[in-house]
């Protein structure tokens, strides 16, 4: 149903505005209206919408890395980053490697969302590495996730090797249940990092709720060499944020709706801040 909603929609000169407008709403709610300095985003068209969003509705938070590299999802949506901190280096795009016993099955596995990289250059002179993952829907294989964490996981423990400072993060997609089974976050993910629903946001329900039902799709994964940074997560910062435009009275996410020109997503976005150590 969303899948056919979404490609029959007419997005309008007015229905982006809007759209732009609501999600911007969402990014003043942090911080007393300055945005988080480092945005993870998922689902986006390209990267000139990324770019409108900063330039018109935006500007004057100070967004000054806008970073989207097309990727081979049929649907034509790709992790991006924005950031007030200036780049280092080129982005690269790092394509998942599935394997699947189906040819069928396989070809459209390949065509998943990879998982950006950017780094940038924080005030201290460091660097800093971020992953941008959009793991493979519910509506698909487990197995598909359980090779994009791998993936993930490798590329952070290859990553710290090199003394690189590293967080991890965006829809990874993994539902409570499957969590329960597969300890995707418990026992992968915690091996080389912080992950931010285990270590913070006590009391958060989720990021994402189906049928009643709460998981974390949304999650962050701080590497364990962080603090090496001169920098530290601070786990009670970790939050779901809920704004006024993007949840329902029920307390569940407000999804986009382009007739009542309400709601922004059904997920909530996670938040978390760094401290900086003396």
């Amino acid at each position: 149903f969303y899948r056919e909603e979404c490609e029959s929609l007419d997005w309008s000169d007015e229905v982006v505005a809007t759209k732009l407008t609501n999600v911007a709403d969402v990014i003043r709610s942090v911080d007393n209206g300055k945005g988080p300095d480092n945005l993870f985003m998922a689902e986006v068209e390209n990267l000139s919408i990324i770019q409108r969003l900063v330039k018109e509705k935006l500007s004057d938070l100070g967004y000054q890395t806008i970073v989207l590299i097309e990727g081979p999802d049929t649907r034509g949506i790709d992790p991006a980053f924005i950031s007030k901190i200036p780049q280092k280096g080129q982005a690269k795009l790092h394509l998942i490697p599935y394997k699947d016993d189906n040819p069928n099955e396989l070809k459209y596995a390949l065509k998943s969302r990879g998982i950006l990289e950017v780094t940038v250059t924080l005030p201290n002179k460091k660097d800093l590495t971020f992953l941008i993952g959009h793991f493979p829907s519910q509506s698909n294989p487990t197995a598909w996730r359980a090779q994009a964490v791998a993936f993930a996981k490798n590329l952070m423990a290859e990553y710290q090797k090199k003394n690189r400072f590293v967080v991890l993060g965006g829809d990874l997609n993994i539902s409570s249940e499957e969590e329960e089974k597969n300890h995707f976050f418990q026992k992968e993910l915690s091996e080389v990092g912080q992950v931010s629903h285990l270590i913070g946001c006590k009391q958060c329900l989720g990021s994402h709720n189906y049928r009643g039902g709460w998981s974390f799709l949304d999650v962050l994964v701080f590497s364990n060499n962080l603090n090496q940074s001169g920098y530290a997560l601070i786990p009670e910062s970790i939050t779901v944020v809920k704004s006024k435009n993007h949840t329902k009275k029920n307390g569940t996410p407000k999804r986009f709706d382009s007739e009542k020109k309400e709601g922004v997503s059904d997920h909530f976005p996670l938040y978390a801040r760094l401290k900086v150590l003396k």
